[in-house]
């Protein structure tokens, strides 16, 4: 008897996710990609609402490196899909306040679930998990700061 392993990394699984954020990312190199073109033509390619969240996430984090304060809120609106699937949403909005904090920020925790009306109770677990697990932890050092295409680091450009 042959035993085969079996992998989630194949064609439709997380190769094809990485390979979908991996090609938006790369749009973001020659201008601000249309996230809702990219995911539409996506879809009709049999698209995941795991694909979308993933690109959601590479948007939010892509736009919060640049300085602009996206809310996973936006893309809710702008994306049904995602609202349908609470395990995302949640996924997202632990995103956002992870961002925020990442950036020096320092979100209440009760006026962040507040945004979140709908998903205030798994929200406000979640986040009290991150408080303790980052208490147990340390204070994590503040993430690098990378210069930016254009931007002058010492003699280079």
């Amino acid at each position: 008897m042959r035993i085969g392993l079996v992998s989630i990394r194949d064609a439709d699984g997380l190769d094809r996710i990485e390979d979908a954020v991996r090609r938006f990312l790369d749009q973001w190199q020659s201008g601000e990609p249309d996230l809702e073109s990219y995911w539409a033509a996506l879809e009709g390619q049999g698209g995941t609402v795991s694909e979308l969240a993933a690109l959601v996430k590479a948007d939010l984090q892509y736009r919060f490196d640049r300085g602009e304060r996206p809310a996973a809120a936006d893309y809710f609106e702008r994306f049904s899909a995602l609202q349908a699937d609470g395990e995302k949403v949640l996924s997202l909005v632990y995103e956002e306040f992870c961002q925020r904090e990442e950036r020096g920020e320092q979100p209440d925790p009760e006026q962040f679930c507040a945004r979140y009306a709908a998903w205030t109770d798994s929200l406000a677990s979640q986040l009290r998990y991150h408080r303790e697990l980052s208490q147990m932890t340390g204070a994590a050092p503040p993430p690098p700061r990378y210069p930016v295409p254009g931007e002058r680091f010492r003699q280079f450009h």
